[in-house]
């Protein structure tokens, strides 16, 4: 006997063929989309396998651009439109032929056809990537164009990640052999699924080839004390080769004041312009200092008057009425608004350049800050310096930031190398937080010497200076498991040998026994040109008095890989030379050992001192 289906039972059956139906074509469908993503050259997203829908776009693809009539603008009778070939980084040759047809960028529209860089000189590369972004030259994306920016998203993709940036660098100092020799381990192992994704470089890509170099190309320069000496500073840019759009500049502080006027302007124009990085000078803060008082003047019913009639008055006049007027404020018989705060020159040089600044330009220096953290480099940048503890107390009592392991909020969790990483940054950030000279703004942007009595003193020539104290603590950290030992980097002798005698130096005999449960940190700084260039194991002294007639020093921090890391010395320029300030210890600019910056296996890194020399005003 047939049995027969009832309408609900045949709805039933149809609803699940259907259902099975569509969840078989999602699966043809997604191994389709693997497939088509292999043929791609496309790698799986961090941490997910090769069937996951999120995939690093490697390709970042703009695939049509059309420009209207009003981009164009070919109506107008002289305007031309230029197309020029592949120009493969070739700078000079590109100029050369700008030159000859007589380019004009107001009324000529070029057009460039693609392959614009790599193959020739990276710094050719970079020159025409540069000469394209400043002038937005219309263009098209050519096949090692791609490469690059290909390579620049994996870049990217493999610093996303935890550990990328460790095992990316760990990768690139490795010599050519070993390189290799890894990279064929490394395709079998992810074949395997034994290695994370994301460390997967398609086939065909070269690392550390001439498109991986362009991609990977990033310097961070650290420039020294300007104070407005705008023509050697465009001078010292152009010999390291500076790059806005590659690389990364800092300023130590006092970038304005004692130079010229207009070189003070100009300097803080280019600053705000290409919102460098950088951190504030004690002469900045008296600029600062100067423009906050002007303001306040003017904001009063007749400040304007008063200042503007003050300002009219000649030196012997304005120096009278300044006296009598502070003996009229001690009195009570005059406006307090009108009060000059002690050691601060009304018209000298700090008041000139607050009262000539634009706003754009008081907001950029007002926004300095007094200390920069970098813990990618676990280094600080300030002007003057910093102290690794409190000198008045020993340097193991666990007060001190660096004689006790900091707490861990993830209580250990991670790799444990990420929990090293973690750890350092908390306390390098207590040297900030828990050195009571390093948190007052005029100890950090004045400090030069260590006085006996374990006090702060600007004075060069008493005391001891701050930057061997820092040296002989940090060189005796030695892990947070006391593993790591950098005994040996520098001595706490070192320190003593100084004539030092406060409390922290019978410690540093204890501590030369027994490391430190901290790893070491580095601080750049500016400030002490009478010391001029101090570059020591741990801390780099980058103010070379360019504005008294000597010259202007940057440190250049770049991927060996990077042809800029060692610009050529010309005429005057060579690093060489004493400098002959009347307050000056004979110093020299003629450092050809190799330096070094940061952890003793960042051999990643390469370090210069570029430096050119400066006029006399």
């Amino acid at each position: 006997m047939t049995r027969t289906r009832s309408p609900i039972q045949i709805l039933a059956f149809f609803v699940l063929a259907t259902f099975l139906t569509f969840i078989l074509f999602l699966g043809v469908a997604q191994e389709v989309e693997n497939y088509a993503g292999h043929l791609k050259g496309n790698v799986a997203a961090p941490g997910q396998d090769s069937s996951s829908k999120e995939k690093p776009d490697f390709n970042r693809y703009i695939w049509r651009r059309t420009l209207s009539d009003d981009e164009l603008d070919f109506d107008k009778q002289d305007r031309r439109i230029i197309f020029i070939g592949d120009i493969h980084g070739m700078k000079e040759s590109f100029d050369k032929l700008l030159k000859k047809a007589n380019y004009n960028p107001n009324t000529d529209h070029l057009i460039h056809v693609g392959d614009i860089v790599a193959k020739g000189p990276l710094d050719g590369s970079l020159d025409v990537l540069t000469f394209m972004t400043k002038h937005n030259i219309t263009g098209i994306r050519g096949n090692h164009d791609q490469m690059v920016i290909g390579w620049r998203a994996w870049i990217e993709n493999v610093l996303s990640q935890s550990s990328g940036r460790y095992w990316l660098e760990k990768l690139e100092k490795k010599n050519k052999k070993e390189r290799e020799a890894y990279l064929k381990d490394l395709k079998k192992a992810l074949k395997k699924g034994k290695e994370e994704e994301w460390k997967r470089i398609p086939d065909d890509w070269e690392f550390m080839g001439d498109h991986y170099t362009v991609a990977r190309n990033r310097r961070i320069i650290f420039i020294g004390d300007i104070h407005g000496m705008k023509e050697s500073f465009d001078k010292l840019l152009k010999k390291a080769n500076y790059n806005p759009n590659t690389d990364h500049l800092i300023h130590v502080g006092d970038i304005v004041a004692k130079g010229p006027l207009d070189g003070s302007l100009d300097v803080l124009t280019f600053a705000t312009k290409h919102n460098i990085t950088g951190i504030r000078g004690n002469h900045d803060q008296m600029v600062i200092g100067w423009r906050a008082w002007i303001e306040n003047v003017l904001s009063q019913s007749g400040g304007r008057y008063w200042l503007e009639k003050l300002e009219k008055k000649s030196k012997k006049e304005r120096e009278a009425y300044l006296k009598d007027l502070k003996k009229a404020l001690r009195k009570g018989k005059e406006e307090g608004w009108k009060r000059i705060p002690d050691d601060w020159e009304f018209m000298g040089d700090h008041y000139t350049v607050a009262r000539s600044m634009n706003d754009e330009q008081a907001f950029y220096l007002r926004n300095l800050p007094l200390v920069m953290h970098i813990p990618r480099l676990h280094a600080f940048v300030v002007h003057a310096g910093l102290l690794p503890l409190d000198p008045r107390r020993s340097a193991t009592s666990t007060r001190q930031p660096l004689a006790r392991v900091p707490e861990d909020e993830d209580k250990g969790e991670g790799k444990k190398k990420d929990v090293v990483e973690r750890l350092r940054v908390v306390q390098e950030g207590g040297i900030l937080s828990d050195v009571p000279q390093n948190k007052d703004p005029w100890n950090v942007m004045n400090v030069r010497s260590i006085l006996k009595d374990n006090s702060i003193s600007r004075d060069s020539k008493k005391g001891s200076a701050w930057a061997p104290l820092w040296n002989s603590i940090v060189s005796r950290c030695g892990g947070f498991n006391l593993d790591l030992d950098y005994a040996g980097e520098d001595d706490p002798e070192s320190f003593m040998d100084e004539g030092y005698s406060g409390t922290i130096k019978s410690s540093l005999e204890m501590i030369k026994k027994k490391p430190l449960p901290c790893y070491p940190s580095t601080v750049v700084y500016g400030h002490a040109a009478s010391r001029g260039l101090d570059i020591r194991r741990w801390t780099k002294g980058l103010d070379t008095g360019c504005v008294y007639g000597r010259r202007l020093t940057t440190l250049v921090l770049s991927h060996p890989s990077s042809s800029l890391t060692d610009p050529s010395d010309n005429d005057d320029d060579t690093e060489s030379g004493n400098e002959d300030d009347d307050d000056d210890d004979e110093h020299s600019l003629s450092r050809k050992e190799k330096m070094r910056f940061g952890d003793p296996d960042w051999t990643s890194i390469s370090t210069r001192i570029v430096s050119v020399s400066c006029p006399d005003l």
